[in-house]
């Protein structure tokens, strides 16, 4: 059997508490986790949402402006075609404004995908530590609460009193 070599039963209540105190800070870090995550998800979709409702209203707007345009090419005055710089000029906008919204939207598209897997492989390292944290910690908590127990009552047990033996010094100073 092996000696222990206990020189605080305070460390190792210590211990115990900063054993508790980490837990309780893992588990709020995982919460804090899961939150991050699902707001991220819900980002993606909520700017997916807006860039879909942008794209529509932009390619509505660039079928007016060349509408615009078309009926401004067609008008004469005096028999002369009429300057259509300003019109061209707004379906050249309307079309820049419609591609910057289809380029957003195949970006949110990319990315959600890899947001997914992302998330897929977050889901199975979290399941694991959740489980540490709460099946393997009690079980942690309680050998600790054991093992503090076991020596409180190896401490609360007196031996047998043997009789003080005088020091070499206090011989000397009997004689």
């Amino acid at each position: 059997m092996s000696a222990a070599n206990l020189t605080s039963l305070e460390h190792l209540r210590g211990f115990r508490e900063a054993w508790i105190q980490f837990l309780a800070t893992a588990e709020e870090a995982l919460l804090s986790m899961d939150g991050d995550v699902r707001r991220a998800n819900h980002q993606i979709a909520e700017h997916l949402a807006a860039w879909q409702r942008l794209a529509r209203q932009r390619e509505e707007q660039l079928g007016e402006k060349k509408l615009i345009l078309n009926r401004r090419k067609l008008s004469k005055t005096f028999g002369r075609p009429v300057d259509t710089t300003v019109e061209e000029e707004d379906v050249r906008k309307a079309q820049r404004r419609l591609q910057e919204a289809q380029d957003k939207l195949a970006a949110i598209k990319k990315w959600q995908p890899i947001l997914a897997r992302a998330m897929l492989d977050y889901e199975g390292p979290k399941q694991q530590l959740h489980v540490m944290l709460t099946t393997d910690a009690e079980k942690g908590t309680a050998f600790l609460d054991n093992k503090i127990q076991a020596v409180e009552s190896y401490l609360a047990v007196q031996g047998p009193q043997t009789p003080r033996l005088a020091s070499p010094a206090e011989k000397g100073a009997a004689t």
